[in-house]
């Protein structure tokens, strides 16, 4: 398996578990952050949102400018040569319904049997459970290979209420501090309790020579079998999300969705 982390303790402990802390940003910096987001990125009136799900383009690359220009040099000291293919804003309104995430994995984003991708969820705000902190199955991107896209089917939810009780752990990070993640690691965050809009800086990175791939799913076809495509760093800025991808079509990807079985859990500690 590829190198993740330029660190061998950083590397070995995100093969194991999934997941590495690390600081990003200074106070300053994330509160810089944290303002642009509120002059850029009126909220869309919804409990949970993403900027890459915006409608708007020109909105949406602006955004991946400053988050790239923010993170993108901090992250090169971390990462074995990965390189950005996105940023956006994940964002937690108060006082609204609609802001739990339940259990799920990220969308595949590389060949996983030859290498990982990454996500880095950097908040803007001090988070805990309280705000829609970010939580983490320790060791479950280990379990089973699963493909992952827009509308796929999670097979983690039917054991979400186990998962939840049993293995999820809470991950309190101050403004500036980041997780970054396997995109295959089952993770979570709750409603925000609070009086405060949770803001946090999100992206994906892949290794330099990697071919970014996107998965499919036909949602007006019964049945519909997954399909893969290979497509360029700009994809998630032109293209809208659930839309056929206009990239190179690799084919169909059978028995990529397989159930799990609720004593394949426990084999991963928590």
């Amino acid at each position: 398996m590829r190198r993740v982390f330029r660190s061998p303790e950083h590397n070995e402990t995100f093969l194991n578990e999934g997941a590495v802390l690390a600081q990003l940003l200074t106070e300053e910096e994330a509160h810089a952050l944290h303002r642009f987001y509120w002059h850029e990125a009126p909220s869309p009136g919804l409990g949970f949102h993403a900027t890459m799900f915006s409608d708007d383009a020109e909105y949406r690359a602006r955004v991946d400018a400053k988050i790239k220009e923010y993170l993108s040099p901090r992250l090169s000291l971390f990462l074995d040569d990965y390189r950005c293919v996105v940023g956006n804003f994940v964002v937690k309104e108060h006082s609204r319904s609609g802001t739990e995430v339940s259990v799920h994995q990220d969308w595949t984003f590389v060949d996983e049997r030859l290498m990982r991708s990454v996500n880095v969820w950097c908040p803007l705000v001090d988070t805990d459970a309280s705000n829609g902190g970010q939580s983490i199955f320790k060791g479950s991107h280990r379990i089973v290979d699963v493909l992952r896209g827009p509308y796929f089917p999670n097979p983690f939810v039917t054991h979400a209420e186990t998962i939840v009780e049993k293995y999820l752990m809470d991950v309190p990070l101050r403004a500036g501090q980041a997780i970054i993640y396997d995109h295959a690691l089952v993770h979570a965050t709750p409603p925000n309790r609070s009086r405060q809009t949770r803001v946090a800086a999100n992206m994906v990175l892949v290794p330099s020579e990697a071919q970014l791939l996107h998965c499919y799913l036909d949602q007006d076809t019964p049945r519909a079998r997954p399909e893969m495509y290979a497509v360029d760093d700009e994809f998630f800025l032109h293209n809208k999300i659930g839309d056929r991808p206009g990239g190179r079509f690799l084919g169909h990807v059978d028995n990529a969705i397989p159930a799990i079985a609720l004593d394949q859990l426990p084999l991963v500690p928590a």
